[in-house]
């Protein structure tokens, strides 16, 4: 493989008694450009988030890593990556006083990881580490696992768990501070292609 292009999406709406009780969106996309085998470049990361539950009217981070691919074989792959980045932040409410927008640097570290553990049942691992200023939320986490089962022809069976961590975050304008952990647990269909 010389190149690839990565695009995720995971969107949760849900209303229960008429109120909003989840609504979040989160886009990433970017390109690698293999300089070895294992060895890549990625260029352009770019990430949005929308989580007004956590407080984030949008969140864009923008970035660059390198990367390198600990194992590749036909069932399993493996691997991890890091490089700068630069996020700018809208919150949904803030405090009187405070600034609604935040721009800061970043680091980026994650790794992925893959694994068809029968030719029906895939199992993913996803792991992202932020580094930003304290205003910005000082450290983000964002973890991903799943069971993917094969259904019917493309359309698979998931079983996902996801834990999104602010370290510091910012309080809204009623000085409610957003809980630092968001925890999903998430059953659906797939479509694999």
């Amino acid at each position: 493989v010389d190149s690839r292009i990565i695009f995720d999406y995971a969107g949760n709406y849900n209303i229960t008694d008429e109120v909003v009780a989840t609504n979040n969106q989160r886009v990433n996309a970017g390109v690698d450009w293999f300089i070895t085998d294992r060895l890549f470049v990625r260029p352009i990361i770019v990430e949005y988030l929308h989580d007004p539950f956590q407080n984030f009217a949008e969140r864009w981070t923008f970035g660059a890593a390198l990367g390198y691919q600990l194992v590749d074989t036909k069932r399993i792959t493996w691997e991890v990556n890091a490089g700068p980045g630069y996020q700018v932040t809208r919150f949904v409410s803030v405090e009187e006083g405070e600034s609604g927008e935040e721009k800061t640097g970043a680091l980026w570290a994650g790794t992925s990881y893959k694994n068809e553990l029968t030719d029906d049942i895939d199992y993913t691992m996803d792991y992202r580490f932020l580094v930003v200023k304290p205003e910005a939320g000082r450290y983000t986490h964002h973890f991903l696992t799943s069971l993917s089962v094969d259904s019917f022809g493309p359309l698979d069976f998931d079983i996902s768990f996801v834990w999104d961590r602010v370290q510091q975050p910012r309080p809204e304008a009623s000085g409610i501070v957003p809980k630092k952990n968001d925890y999903r647990f998430i059953v659906g269909f797939g479509f694999d292609f």
